[in-house]
């Protein structure tokens, strides 16, 4: 597993949104968004977007009347954050902070962890972490998880290259080490001019039962396991791990 400060710098330097900024279209984020509303069963109320980011999805839970506090220890993904809610007349509240301090003060009626943010700590520092999310969350509040699914670790586990607009290539090399469920990414950014952009990066994967039995073990009681935003049953294609848990 890479360390704390490894995990940090990945995200601090500006190669994640560099190599995946393409994928997050505003239409695909706020159908998804439609979609987490409609499996948490969330018509109002106060919703925690936990690892948040620049708030990809919680712009539209804001959009929609839901009161939103976005956490991340990244302070760019914040600032990012609030300049699009402010764009937009909406208020958000922002907490920097580690997942694993979440302060318990939120209370909030809903909590969102999206974009595979899990699986970059050890097991025991992840309990620690989800822990930490059900003392910030209201008795009754409901929880909604995904992660890439390690039963379908086939699909994803593999050497891809694709063609930017401005001709950069970008390239992933990927292993993965079954004593430990981690998966081991060396991403590269080719540049029109020769110049090559690299970093690696490492994420431990679960099977649906290891992500219940550490959910269950924070506190929390699953309602459902779902294998896409599209509410289908899950299975030994489906990339994803879509969890429902109440507190």
């Amino acid at each position: 597993m890479f360390s704390e400060e490894e995990i940090k710098d990945y995200f601090q330097s500006g190669f994640y949104e560099n190599y995946y900024g393409w994928r997050f279209t505003e239409d695909e984020s706020r159908r998804e968004a439609d979609q987490i509303l409609e499996l948490l069963n969330a018509k109002e109320g106060h919703i925690l977007d936990w690892c948040g980011g620049w708030g990809r999805h919680s712009l539209y839970f804001a959009k929609k009347g839901f009161q939103v506090t976005i956490l991340d220890y990244i302070r760019k993904y914040l600032d990012l954050a609030k300049k699009r809610f402010n764009e937009n007349g909406l208020l958000v509240s922002t907490i920097e902070s580690d997942c694993r301090d979440t302060p318990s003060k939120v209370q909030a009626d809903f909590g969102t962890c999206l974009l595979n943010s899990i699986g970059l700590l050890k097991k025991s520092e992840q309990l620690k972490a989800f822990i930490s999310l059900n003392n910030a969350l209201k008795p009754g509040a409901k929880i909604i998880i995904d992660c890439m699914n390690l039963l379908a670790i086939k699909q994803f586990i593999k050497t891809t290259e694709r063609s930017g607009k401005d001709g950069s290539i970008y390239r992933s090399y990927k292993r993965f080490d079954f004593r430990e469920n981690v998966e081991y990414m060396v991403f590269e950014i080719i540049k029109p001019n020769g110049e090559i952009q690299r970093k690696e990066f490492t994420q431990m994967h679960f099977t649906p039962y290891d992500l219940s039995e550490l959910v269950e073990k924070a506190g929390f009681q699953i309602d459902d396991i779902f294998g896409n935003f599209e509410g289908d049953p899950i299975s030994f294609d489906s990339t994803k791990i879509i969890l429902i848990a109440q507190k």
